[in-house]
């Protein structure tokens, strides 16, 4: 698979990158993956989507519709990395198919700012250092 979800700041931010080529197949490895890591946190989560490093999407729209996981009620703010407009375009139809709230950037360093003005608890803990 394309992807991989991980801690970025446990348990507050969660990091989901893709890579290379995303098809139909990557979406539910994700969202799996995904449950579990939310499973050990309580809400309210963010999480940072990283598309910087796909070159193509190999997904419709149609199919996107039907792959899209569920909302996740302990997920507040999703900050989509992608400088591609085709990508940000899909990625937000995504997001939209299932109900959250998301902001686009162009790289990391302008979501985590976006996303410590959105959680106290974020800014302490990124500007720490600790992870």
């Amino acid at each position: 698979m394309a992807s991989t979800v991980d801690w970025l700041y446990p348990p507050h931010l969660l990091l989901m990158r893709y890579f290379d080529r995303i098809v139909v197949e990557d979406i539910p490895h994700g969202s799996d993956m995904l449950e579990v890591l939310l499973a050990e946190a309580a809400a309210p989560v963010h999480m940072i989507i990283d598309l910087s490093e796909v070159k193509e999407i190999g997904i419709g729209l149609r199919e996107l519709k039907a792959a899209a996981p569920p909302n996740q009620p302990k997920i507040h703010w999703m900050a989509v990395i992608t400088p591609n407009p085709v990508f940000r375009f899909l990625a937000s139809a995504a997001i939209q198919f299932s109900s959250g709230h998301y902001r686009m950037f162009p790289n990391r360093d302008e979501a985590l700012i976006f996303l410590m003005t959105q959680d106290a608890r974020l800014k302490d803990i990124i500007t720490d250092g600790n992870s």
